[in-house]
């Protein structure tokens, strides 16, 4: 397992993508907001992504998700509580989709 560190978006905060190396798979925790610079390096790595995980739902740690979702097809994990932060807005421009799956506490990831 491989844990990459990318610092995104104006306050450089950490988005990390977790990679199973033999699988060439991924998986994307907090993208920020520079879609350009997560995708760029999980094509560059030839790597698949299929989950984009986010541990609370602040914009700085969110504002990619929507375009790293359309990007990749990757399912959305998140906890159930932050969903009122996107519905007020405080998470700027992020709309979870229908199929979101939901953690809470007690959950394995």
């Amino acid at each position: 397992m491989l844990i990459k560190t990318l610092p995104v978006g104006q306050l450089e905060t950490n988005c990390y993508v977790v990679t199973d190396e033999n699988a060439l798979v991924c998986a994307v925790i907090d993208p920020g907001d520079e879609s350009n610079t997560i995708l760029d390096y999980i094509e560059d790595n030839k790597l698949s992504c299929k989950a984009i995980l986010i541990t609370h739902a602040h914009f700085d740690h969110v504002s990619a998700v929507n375009a790293m979702l359309e990007a990749t097809g990757a399912e959305l994990y998140m906890c159930e509580k932050d969903l009122e932060l996107a519905k007020t807005g405080a998470s700027g421009r992020f709309t979870p989709p229908e199929n979101t799956h939901f953690y809470k506490d007690g959950d394995e990831v």
